[in-house]
């Protein structure tokens, strides 16, 4: 069994055709480096369209964003060398919201990427925000509460943020000592993570600060800096609350 096996999407929807690499290479303005990136990827395969038709879930559309329909698409890999780029070029060539699943061995990962219409180009579509999840078994829990059966959605923005909500409180809970509820939603973990990201970043500022520091005093400062920070994330990572 796949992830893709334990989402449990609508048969109606299923497609199940492979996907030549190089259409990727005429729908992005694409360099020579970038080209050759995809020599890792053994096959690519569109696995869903979900639509209205095949879902009954309604399409969405309003002054900032459409999402008509969300694809599903397998990126069976021999290597996981450069993943990150191969996600933002794949999400971005692509004009819908994507599940966008690597699989390498028995681990998989999943990127996504929000949409909205493009500012240069009228009517056209760009990638907002991107995120992605840790490698992870397919017998991982968040793969079964992303199962389309435990989704309540009125419209295909709200399905696919609906995922993409559940992806960011699991990347929080994986920094917690237990999983965010519901209560806790996508945006607010959003926030989280992006201070997380901030304070890890000036920790490791603060760090090499230290190694090179030989004054006492300023040590004692510079440590007293890093124990702040620390506990400042400790409460950000903490599920009750929001920290200080």
């Amino acid at each position: 069994m796949s992830v893709i096996d334990v989402l449990e999407l609508p048969y109606e929807s299923q497609v199940n055709r492979v996907v030549p690499k190089k259409q990727f290479f005429t729908q992005a303005d694409m360099s020579g480096a970038d080209k050759k990136r995809f020599d890792t990827v053994e096959r690519v395969r569109w696995e869903y369209a979900l639509k209205p038709e095949s879902t009954n879930i309604s399409g969405f559309r309003d002054e900032t964003r459409e999402y008509g329909e969300i694809e599903v698409l397998t990126v069976e890999l021999r290597e996981r060398k450069g993943v990150a780029r191969l996600a933002e070029i794949m999400l971005r060539a692509m004009p819908y919201p994507l599940l966008l699943f690597f699989n390498h061995g028995d681990e998989w990962q999943l990127w996504m990427g929000q949409l909205r219409y493009s500012e240069a180009e009228h009517g056209a579509m760009t990638v907002a925000e991107i995120q992605a999840t840790e490698w992870l078994p397919e017998t991982a829990e968040l793969w079964q509460q992303m199962a389309f059966s435990n989704q309540r959605a009125a419209d295909m923005y709200a399905l696919y943020m609906s995922w993409y909500d559940a992806v960011s409180r699991w990347k929080l809970g994986t920094l917690s000592e237990e999983m965010p509820q519901k209560n806790i939603d996508g945006k607010e973990a959003r926030e989280r993570l992006k201070e997380i990201a901030r304070i890890d970043d000036a920790l490791v500022h603060l760090r090499a600060q230290m190694k090179k520091e030989t004054q006492m005093n300023r040590r004692i400062e510079l440590n007293m800096k890093i124990s702040a920070l620390k506990k400042k994330r400790s409460g950000i990572t903490d599920i009750g609350g929001i920290g200080e």
